[in-house]
């Protein structure tokens, strides 16, 4: 099983963030036990909605804090690349490079496509 950077960290951001969440919640309440769990839930619940909106509420933070750690990485690599091709290093380095990141497939083609624009555009330009 491998695992690839830019799809097991947002999962654990995004389960740390939603954890700190629910523990500020249920820290706040006052209550102990299941008393203080369900009231957590309950005042995470938007518009009266109870401990069912407050479990909707952690789910949907944890979906936008995933997609917004993968969307933040995918960015790192894609700069890291490109100023990897404006520094001017050799085409065959930087794919080597590429697969030797612990990436997913999916980020390793858009880079190797990042690659070879760059070098279509670099032949259209002389």
């Amino acid at each position: 099983m491998n695992i690839y950077i830019d799809k097991t960290i947002p999962m654990v951001v995004s389960a740390i963030t939603t954890y700190s969440t629910f523990a500020l919640s249920s820290i706040t309440t006052g209550q102990v036990g299941a008393a203080r769990t369900t009231k957590a839930l309950g005042n995470l619940g938007l518009f009266h909605t109870g401990m069912k909106g407050g479990i909707v509420t952690l789910f949907a933070e944890a979906k936008c804090v995933d997609k917004a750690t993968e969307f933040l990485i995918s960015r790192l690599f894609i700069k890291s690349v490109s100023r990897m091709l404006s520094d001017g290093d050799d085409k065959i380095l930087i794919m080597s490079r590429i697969d030797a990141f612990p990436i997913s497939d999916d980020l390793k083609s858009r880079l190797r496509e990042l690659v070879n624009l760059h070098n279509r555009e670099l032949q259209y330009a002389k």
